[in-house]
């Protein structure tokens, strides 16, 4: 049987799709919070790990580093912060490792469970 797909799209385009979502919530959520509160990263952590469950692919390892290092690379290069770098860099790290904890649990899902919430599948008629 073969697996329906509600829009067709390709896999990069779904990929820098992810990403640019990626950033804007990220980046609104740090927009609204105080630069004190650690939510906003909190909020980066988990739409990084649920994003990898739906959009299982190891190439979105690198979404939330890449959507987090472009901006912060032109701040970077304008202001000159070598302290923006130190904490960037662990964070895109950290920030990677639940990336792919959400697509290996993805994955799994996808294998695991034939009635996958995420993937809408042909009912076949009596």
């Amino acid at each position: 049987m073969e697996r329906l797909t509600t829009w067709r799209a390709s896999f990069w385009v779904r990929w820098l799709g992810w990403t640019v979502l990626y950033g804007l919530s990220f980046f609104g959520a740090a927009a609204v919070a105080d630069p004190s509160q650690p939510w906003p990263y909190l909020v980066g952590l988990a739409l990084a790990l649920l994003i990898g469950v739906r959009f299982h692919s190891w190439w979105w390892v690198f979404g939330p580093a890449i959507a987090l290092g472009l901006p912060f690379s032109v701040i970077l290069i304008a202001l000159d912060y070598a302290v923006i770098i130190a904490l960037l860099v662990p964070y895109a790290a950290v920030l990677g490792l639940v990336a792919a904890a959400g697509v290996w649990w993805g994955k799994r899902r996808a294998v695991t469970f034939d009635d996958s919430p995420f993937e809408r599948r042909e009912e076949s008629w009596p």
